[in-house]
């Protein structure tokens, strides 16, 4: 099977293999995006437990990597946190942001990183565990606490 004839797709010997799709006007439209869509891996030495120290040097990273044309920047697992077992197994308060009752994360700390994500119109991806209103945690938190 084919895909139906459309400009818009380039001539790839891969998507030949693709069903073909009706013509149906709810489905979207196979077009490619009209500019490619950079992303960017940014790595520091995070300082264990201090998540806004972490949150302020990821802000940097996120503006660097924005000037350079980067849409997306995307830091290591547990970045926030500084990824030290240790320090996540003995002061998970340390190591924690916080959740409202809908789950939302908006921890004071993040802020520079927030601030930088919008003033400069880039999507950031970080982790760190998050304590929920409710008190639990997120299972990386429970994982973490088990690996030690």
């Amino acid at each position: 099977m084919s895909l139906p004839d459309d400009p818009h797709l380039p001539d790839d010997p891969h998507l030949t293999d693709l069903p073909h799709l009706p013509d149906d006007p709810h489905l979207p439209h196979l077009a490619l995006p009209s500019s490619p869509l950079r992303v960017a891996a940014a790595q520091a030495t995070a300082v264990p437990g201090d998540i806004a120290a972490n949150a302020r040097g990821a802000a940097a990273l996120a503006a660097r990597a924005a000037g350079e044309g980067a849409r997306v920047v995307v830091l290591p697992e547990l970045h926030l946190c500084g990824y030290d077992l240790t320090t996540l197994a003995t002061h998970p308060d340390r190591c924690e942001v916080s959740a409202d009752e809908r789950g939302t994360v908006a921890d004071p700390r993040l802020d520079a990183l927030a601030g930088a994500a919008v003033s400069h119109g880039v999507t950031v991806l970080a982790g760190a565990p998050v304590r929920r209103a409710d008190g639990t945690r997120t299972p990386s938190w429970r994982s973490t606490r088990r690996a030690r």
